[in-house]
């Protein structure tokens, strides 16, 4: 069997906004890298040992450790008889109508289709794909010494600054105390790549504010739960279906818009049917095909270009932890 080498092209007006996004790279960068690579080694007779990725240095810290889970070798300089991947971000540019599908890939090999189907569907080959790269990962973290977590702790995923940071935690940790969970707070950022795979790994129940920390649930045991808050009108499809493939349950706890931003309730139609939606929509959402379809939905409304100033706006807005205690309530 021979031996090849990878080369990626990480282009830098991606780097912000995809490469050092946590969920992003997870989903739109590294799971498609590695349906690139099993495709390559089951149709090639190769075994893929080595990637050549320039720009790495400027991508955040987790990135390279990822990368040595699924490569031996990670090279600074170009080598001879390398299959050139170019750009690897989400499906093939253009192949998209759906917003939420990101497809930013532009790879000068003829790849199948269902290899770079987008991470967010829920296609056979994601799933199995999906599975196998978090055993590998998993195997990395040497999981299998973790000491796991009894069913009543809790762990609190907060942001380390705002937007979208948990406001009013002691009215949540007073509801925890009163259900019987011992909880601990953490904000994942402070620790190293291996430490907060353990850690997602070590515990049945996570809660924390809406944002890439969703990422975590392909870290978790299967059937654990994932407790999500979303700030007023803030409501996404993403950790559902990661809960749906990764079979995590998960609720998305979400509010209405009511009064929050009123000026763009009527800015135009498009942001009257999305005030609309949100406001009659489920305040909880599940990862359950149904809930997902209709999350879809109104992802791509919100994502419109009639009613971007209201994704903007209210991914400023922080997470206020009382205004969903009575739903929470419900399900601790």
């Amino acid at each position: 069997m021979n031996m090849t080498t990878l080369a990626i092209d990480i282009k830098p007006q991606f780097i912000q906004s995809y490469y050092n996004v946590f969920g992003h790279f997870y989903l739109d960068h590294l799971f498609i890298l590695y349906k690139i690579k099993c495709w390559i080694e089951n149709t090639k007779n190769t075994k893929i040992t080595s990637i050549y990725i320039p720009n790495h240095d400027k991508l955040y810290s987790y990135a390279l450790p990822f990368y040595k889970m699924l490569f031996d070798n990670i090279l600074n300089r170009p080598v001879e008889n390398m299959i050139n991947l170019g750009t690897v971000i989400g499906s093939i540019r253009g192949t998209e109508t759906n917003k939420i599908y990101l497809d930013r890939s532009e790879i000068p090999l003829d790849i199948p289709t269902d290899v770079m189907t987008n991470g967010r569907k829920l296609t056979d080959l994601n799933r199995k794909r999906a599975k196998e790269l978090r055993e590998i990962i998993w195997k990395h973290c040497d999981i299998k010494t973790v000491i796991r977590k009894n069913s009543k702790d809790l762990l609190i995923v907060d942001r380390k600054k705002s937007p979208r940071k948990l406001i009013n935690t002691p009215a949540l940790f007073k509801l925890l105390e009163q259900k019987g969970y011992a909880y601990r707070i953490i904000v994942m950022e402070n620790f190293p790549l291996i430490e907060q795979i353990r850690i997602a790994y070590s515990y049945d129940n996570i809660l924390m504010p809406s944002g890439s920390g969703y990422t975590h649930m392909a870290f978790m045991n299967e059937n654990s739960n994932y407790y999500e808050l979303c700030a007023p009108g803030w409501r996404y499809p993403n950790p559902l279906i990661f809960g749906n493939i990764y079979n995590i349950n998960v609720k998305l706890f979400m509010l209405p818009l009511k009064n929050v931003m009123p000026q763009y309730r009527n800015f135009n139609n498009h942001t009257k049917q999305l005030y609309q939606y949100i406001d009659s929509a489920p305040p909880i959402s599940t990862n359950s095909k149904e809930d997902i379809s209709r999350e879809i939905i109104l992802y791509n409304i919100l994502l419109s270009p009639q009613c971007i100033k209201c994704f903007d706006m209210r991914a400023i807005l922080d997470v206020n932890c009382l205004s969903h205690l009575s739903l929470l309530a419900r399900f601790l």
